[in-house]
């Protein structure tokens, strides 16, 4: 078997949804966004709206999983957490999460 083949088997997906986080407010709205978009299996994300005041924003993110929908969500909440001190809560709006 080529590896070739073994990619093409691979199933992977691209889902979006919107999630709202909380962050120190020693960073921007701009500096979570590009942090997020680091993380692993994250493609694009887009500021739908922000409040500088209470330190949040609302986010539109795509990610690329063989996961399903929402434990592919799950799993980027855990890694950002975990990864990204700044950011100190991640809700995760689940009936927005489409798959394309």
């Amino acid at each position: 078997m080529k590896l070739s083949d073994v990619i093409l088997e691979v199933k992977f997906q691209t889902h979006t949804g919107m999630v709202r986080v909380r962050y120190k407010d020693e960073v921007t709205t701009q500096d979570v966004a590009e942090l997020i978009r680091a993380s692993s299996g994250v493609t694009i994300v887009s500021t739908a709206g922000h409040d500088e005041i209470r330190d949040t924003a609302t986010l539109k993110i795509k990610v690329v999983s063989k996961k399903g929908p929402v434990e592919a969500f799950k799993a980027l909440k855990a890694r950002v957490l975990k990864k990204i001190p700044v950011i100190t809560a991640f809700e995760i709006g689940e009936k927005t999460i489409t798959t394309n």
